[in-house]
């Protein structure tokens, strides 16, 4: 059995928690069961809606959704920036360095990235 990603367990743990096995909620997402399952391991990606179909054919409330959310950010592998047209020189240099130097970045960097993307987000 596969190992399942931060995401797969919470979703897993909903549905067992509303009586569901992972066919029916495949069905009323509109998905196989092999389908959720490969997401729930981490063997496909978590494709664009899925986490709203799957909070809405399980009851969610917007804690829970946003719990999923969060658990979904965390299962992933891959990330795109989207970088604007208009984007200036120096924005596009950021992203690209960040983006190739991202596995090599100290954790006190990352905490300290972190830190500013939260006190940013707090500010709007």
């Amino acid at each position: 059995m596969s190992k399942l990603t931060p995401f797969g367990k919470a979703v897993r743990k909903h549905r067992i928690d509303a009586g569901l096995l992972l066919k029916d909620l495949a069905g009323q997402v509109g998905r196989s069961p092999a389908f959720l399952s490969a997401v729930e391991t981490g063997e496909k990606a978590i494709p664009g809606g899925l986490i709203h179909d799957v909070a809405n054919a399980l009851g969610l409330n917007d804690a829970q959704l946003e719990d999923l959310r969060v658990a979904a950010e965390q299962s992933q592998r891959v990330f795109q920036i989207q970088v604007p047209e208009d984007a200036s020189p120096m924005e596009r240099s950021v992203a690209a360095m960040f983006a190739r130097r991202f596995n090599n970045l100290p954790e006190v960097d990352l905490k300290a990235l972190h830190n500013i993307l939260v006190n940013d987000k707090d500010k709007k």
